[in-house]
């Protein structure tokens, strides 16, 4: 019988996780099952999820929160069944982690201020679509933009509400509304490129020219700036992330050392 490991994922229906999925497949051993179970944007399915995974006795959990807060019951089990526990890209608020996997988010969104201040004349207005408040990536990413607007002199900088989720709807939804009451907008900054692709069709609508910049690298997005409709993304490698999370796994369960804190690359992408 296989060894079984176990992976429970926020959302499939996000390129960025799919990919993240195929980059541990790529380092899964033969002898070794991987069940991933997709909860769906449901933090109460994902509870469901991970006990489904705990009843395969699975040697290593990997979870990638839907919710920080709600998913501290699920990793207490975990933690009183001496289960071990990585957590990718969202860190949860409580319980014990052997190992936390992310890229560097104040890097990468520092790199998209930078750029759209260098696109953009000075003194103009920039806004930031956000992502859901209560995710520790979306704050790091606001940081890393604010920061790298102001240091390349004096711009307006204008940030959306907090996002429900990480969706191409509410990407359309939050710059319809930022267009409607910033006319004068010359770039955006999105907190992902599936919201990002949903900003340039509110931005289409409104005939506008606007630089944009998403985050994540996603193939869409990747092609949509080779077509020229997003001028960059902050390219993640979810692939390298899902395979470094899954190589630290096999340590784990091997008893070897880890490291607590494992940062994957970030990096700008552009046409040409």
């Amino acid at each position: 019988m296989k060894t079984k490991y176990g992976f429970s994922v926020s959302t499939l229906q996000n390129p960025f996780f799919s990919d993240l999925v195929k980059g541990m497949h790529k380092v899964l051993p033969s002898s070794m099952e991987l069940v991933v179970k997709d909860a769906s944007e449901n933090a109460y399915k994902q509870l469901e999820d991970i006990d489904e995974l705990m009843a395969l006795e699975v040697k290593v959990m990997l979870i990638n929160p839907v919710d920080i807060n709600l998913i501290t019951p699920a990793i207490n089990k975990l933690n009183k069944l001496n289960i071990p526990v990585i957590a990718l890209a969202r860190k949860p608020i409580s319980g014990r982690l052997e190992s936390f996997i992310d890229m560097d988010d104040i890097k990468g969104s520092k790199q998209a201020g930078e750029y759209i201040a260098e696109h953009v004349e000075p003194n103009s207005k920039i806004a930031m679509l956000r992502g859901p408040r209560y995710l520790d990536c979306s704050k790091q990413r606001e940081t890393g933009f604010l920061k790298g607007v102001k240091s390349k002199g004096s711009y307006t900088t204008v940030l959306s509400e907090n996002s429900r989720f990480y969706s191409r709807d509410e990407g359309h939804r939050l710059m319809s509304k930022l267009l409607d009451e910033h006319k004068d907008l010359k770039g955006v900054f999105s907190c992902n490129d599936e919201m990002a692709l949903g900003a340039i069709k509110a931005i289409k609508e409104r005939g506008k020219k606007i630089v944009i910049v998403g985050f994540d690298g996603i193939e869409e997005a990747l092609k949509a700036i080779e077509n020229g409709e997003l001028d960059a993304t902050i390219k993640t490698y979810p692939e390298t992330m899902g395979a470094v999370a899954f190589a630290t796994a096999l340590k784990l369960s091997s008893n070897k050392k880890v490291d607590k804190l494992i940062l994957t690359p970030t990096g700008l992408y552009e046409k040409g």
